[in-house]
């Protein structure tokens, strides 16, 4: 009885030790997704095309990017040459 209570108990470490990796595994995946979205979602808004930017930004939004991609201030309405 002694010996199938300690063969039960090893199994069971076992088993914790493997649960245990796999969970420290789960984590560092995690880790570095959230480290990889992060870094695409400082890259994404630098990705905007020049219309896309007046039309559908309001002021401080557009200052927030100019800031984020680091362009310089855009002037308030893009000046288009008479050709």
């Amino acid at each position: 009885m002694k010996k199938a209570l300690i063969i039960c108990s090893l199994v069971v470490l076992a088993g914790c030790e493997t649960a245990q990796v796999g969970v420290q595994t789960a984590v560092a995946k995690k880790q570095q997704f959230n480290d990889g979205k992060a870094q695409l979602s400082l890259v994404l808004p630098c990705d905007i095309t020049v219309g896309a930017f007046f039309r559908s930004l309001n002021p401080s939004q557009q200052r927030a990017v100019e800031a984020l991609c680091g362009g310089e201030s855009m002037p308030k309405k893009p000046k288009l040459s008479p050709e």
